[in-house]
């Protein structure tokens, strides 16, 4: 089965799913091809309504409502502010006692996001179809929460890609020109790969 007839199997009015996967395997490429895809399937007489929530903006909320300093994640994306986005998403979660603090975010704002839509109060469903893309979650019990809550409504699209691939990809894309062939970045690089792929355990 592929797995555009997998989702497609999986077709109901709501759909919830989260697009994981390690940082520079293409995460949010995925959440938009999923976008793509769903816009053009029918179900009940209309076409899906897609939002992409980024998890990464709960915890950018977060931080702004606690006073952290957002600047080093503000302006072109660095190792160093994805670093400090992570290190901000680690608060988060401690500050909280909760491994699932940012799927809770992303729920409270998938409430908002269809109650404005339909023009209902929260929590009361219209009918349309409507697909929430989450990009991307990086803690177990996250995903964990999200298939408790939304169940057979929840898929979880797992992105996987060759290390050597990621490994290039994050330093084109962290690095600028003249930096990417620095060792020390490449070491730097090499050593934040190792760290995400602990956080995704």
């Amino acid at each position: 089965m592929t797995s555009q007839s997998f989702l497609t199997d999986k077709l109901a009015n709501e759909l919830f799913i989260a697009v994981v996967g390690p940082g520079g395997s293409g995460a949010g490429q995925a959440a938009k091809i999923l976008k793509e895809f769903l816009e053009t399937q029918a179900v009940g007489g209309g076409t899906y309504e897609v939002h992409i929530l980024k998890a990464s903006d709960e915890i950018k909320a977060w931080a702004r409502i606690n006073g952290k300093d957002l600047s080093p994640v503000a302006g072109r994306k660095t190792l160093d502010s994805v670093v400090s986005l992570q290190n901000l998403g680690d608060e988060m979660r401690l500050s909280f006692r909760d491994n699932a603090a940012v799927a809770r975010a992303v729920m409270a704002r998938i409430r908002a996001k269809r109650a404005a839509a339909s023009g209902r109060p929260e929590g009361e469903i219209d009918g349309k179809p409507r697909a929430y893309i989450i990009d991307s979650l990086r803690h177990p019990a996250e995903a964990h929460l999200l298939r408790r809550v939304y169940q057979d409504a929840f898929t979880l699209v797992g992105v996987v890609c060759d290390d050597g691939v990621r490994h290039g990809r994050l330093v084109r894309e962290l690095f600028d020109f003249n930096d990417r062939g620095s060792l020390e970045n490449r070491d730097r690089v090499t050593a934040f790969m190792v760290r995400d792929a602990d956080a995704c355990d």
